[in-house]
């Protein structure tokens, strides 16, 4: 099974496959780390451990995890379709693209809430648009957790999950309240923001600076 490498971040690569067992194209993700820490291993792992059980609209279904000669991998249904980020850098006076992809990331987060999963790192490389069809997929659900009621859900502030442009100050630690799905409507908010207006509404290279904005 020939495999083409379409990403790659410190973290993993992904790989498209034309064909596989399930008779369909599939994205194989792996682990890109050479001696990766069981912690590392079980981050890695996570995205299968939260959607595995579900059949998600707006979400690339996970079909199996594997590992073959340390290699960790999964293997993820293929979409067709470019980030947020790639189809609206040059598309910010579109207002009926950006009300349908808008109105469609709503309703992936609602999906999402509705299971009580918090993706809690939402920004415009995360989410996958088909502009033929108006349809988006939500993707990487690295550092996704679970939310209970009965838990209170605090961030460590000397160690940051997500993308710092776009999380909201409680899931930076900054704020002692609890993560729950507000922290994607917050991202949301972010992410069409910059949409609309081709920059982002907090913008430093000072990592400090940006949590106390």
């Amino acid at each position: 099974m020939s495999e083409s490498l379409i990403y790659e971040s410190s973290k993993s690569r992904i790989y498209m496959h034309e064909e596989s067992e399930w008779g369909i194209p599939i994205a194989l993700k792996v682990l890109n780390i050479e001696y990766p820490s069981p912690g590392d291993i079980e981050d890695f792992y996570n995205e299968f451990e939260i959607i595995e059980d579900l059949k998600l609209s707006h979400g690339r279904n996970v079909l199996k995890r594997s590992r073959d000669q340390n290699r960790h991998a999964m293997y993820l249904e293929w979409y067709d379709g470019a980030t947020v980020k790639n189809v609206f850098k040059n598309k910010q006076g579109d207002l009926v693209d950006f009300l349908h992809i808008a109105i469609a990331t709503s309703e992936a987060l609602h999906e999402l809430h509705v299971h009580n999963i918090i993706h809690k790192d939402l920004n415009p490389h995360n989410v996958l648009v088909n502009l033929q069809k108006h349809e988006i997929k939500i993707i990487d659900f690295g550092i996704s957790t679970k939310f209970d009621l009965k838990q209170h859900h605090t961030q460590n502030p000397e160690h940051l999950d997500g993308t710092l442009a776009y999380i909201s100050p409680e899931q930076t630690g900054r704020m002692n309240r609890k993560v729950d799905y507000r922290t994607d409507l917050y991202s949301l908010g972010v992410m069409l923001y910059e949409m609309v207006t081709g920059k982002l509404p907090f913008n430093s290279e000072d990592a400090l600076e940006l949590v106390h904005c």
